[in-house]
């Protein structure tokens, strides 16, 4: 019987995604090898590692009790969180990636009762900084950090 209706909603959602994802991937790109990886390699291991954490996501919701039953679900967060992904994605070829992340970082936290302004600061910036050092350096993606004109 499931105990946390609320993790196992989640679960299963993740789950549906991933899979979803890694079947696309699989279906539609070339996976390459681990010596020479192809287009579909990384949407594939994101897809996999998606429906694992959507496998460990359920698991313990038939363990544990729900204290809450499958309840309201909240509105404010749901709002900014989807007002934000919208905003991200008007403000990236714009503005670059970095204040894209800012944008994204700042609206998505005024959903959260207790936001603070610091932290959001301080979680873009260090968003900025990995997505930087990940896509730019790392990857050698030719993603602009910050674009100057309009």
């Amino acid at each position: 019987m499931i105990q946390d209706k609320r993790d196992f909603l989640g679960g299963v959602l993740l789950l549906m995604a991933g899979s979803a994802v890694a079947l696309y991937a699989a279906t539609h790109y070339a996976l390459g090898t681990a010596q020479r990886m192809g287009p579909g390699m990384f949407p594939f291991g994101a897809g996999v590692i998606m429906a694992l954490l959507g496998i460990l996501v359920i698991i313990p919701a038939f363990l544990r009790n729900d204290a809450a039953g499958w309840g309201k679900v909240p509105l404010r967060p749901l709002v900014f969180v989807l007002i934000s992904i919208i905003c991200f994605a008007l403000a990236i070829p714009r503005f670059g990636l970095a204040p894209a992340i800012t944008i994204l970082v700042l609206i998505s936290s005024l959903g959260d009762r207790h936001f603070s302004i610091v932290n959001a600061i301080i979680v873009s910036a260090v968003m900025s900084v990995m997505s930087y050092l990940i896509f730019v350096v790392g990857l050698n993606l030719p993603f602009i950090m910050f674009r100057w004109t309009l």
